[in-house]
């Protein structure tokens, strides 16, 4: 788990600037779409003209050539503009939802890392208190239980015993900040593997749509 939380902002910002330039790609291809449709529909424009003037000449083979040419021309413009619809709708659609993914995800990073910076903070604070305490050797700043108390003189010897036992009190303030940061790292967890499976159906259904 500790390990995906370190990957998590490596896939954030790569998923993030790929779904942002996907987006803007997709409505550059958009306007691309609508702007071929025109230049189609004055093409046909064009031809329908050019059988019109041909009639004037009785020349009625060139005027049904450009009549087809016109027909083929609409039938063009036609597969465009549905292009053009598929483009702006659906794949349109496979960004508003990484957004909002997105924007939860940062939501719990942010949280994440401000209980690690806390939990951090704390714990080497605390860590330098012990370490400290253990030098002068007098039990009674320890702060220990009174279960541990008793066996005062053994710690004085054992400094990884001694440091399960000092400052018990601020060891599970410590403890209970660790579990709180660990929280947010299952909730990272959850959330991705979420939002990635709903997301997978969506980007599938809208693929096919295409």
């Amino acid at each position: 788990m500790l390990e995906f939380s370190d990957k998590l902002p490596v896939f954030m910002n790569i998923y993030q600037s790929n779904t942002e330039k996907l987006h803007s790609l997709t409505r550059q291809l958009t306007e691309q779409y609508e702007d071929i449709s025109n230049t189609i529909s004055q093409m046909s424009e064009c031809t329908r003209q050019l059988s019109k003037v041909y009639k004037l000449t009785d020349d009625v083979n060139f005027s049904n050539l450009f009549q087809d040419i016109d027909t083929m021309m609409t039938r063009w413009r036609e597969v465009n503009e549905t292009m053009t619809k598929t483009c702006a709708s659906n794949l349109a659609m496979f960004h508003t939802f990484p957004t909002l993914h997105m924007n939860s995800l940062k939501r719990l990073e942010n949280n994440k890392i401000t209980h690690h910076t806390i939990y951090e903070k704390t714990a080497v604070a605390l860590e330098k208190k012990k370490e400290r305490a253990f030098k002068i050797k007098d039990i009674t700043k320890w702060d220990l239980s009174t279960e541990d108390m008793k066996r005062g003189s053994e710690l004085l010897d054992n400094r990884e015993e001694a440091f399960k036992a000092m400052f018990y009190k601020e060891q599970e303030e410590a403890d209970s900040l660790r579990d709180t940061y660990y929280f947010f790292i299952n909730q990272c967890y959850k959330e991705i593997r979420r939002t990635n499976r709903y997301e997978m159906l969506n980007t599938h259904n809208n693929y096919i749509k295409l």
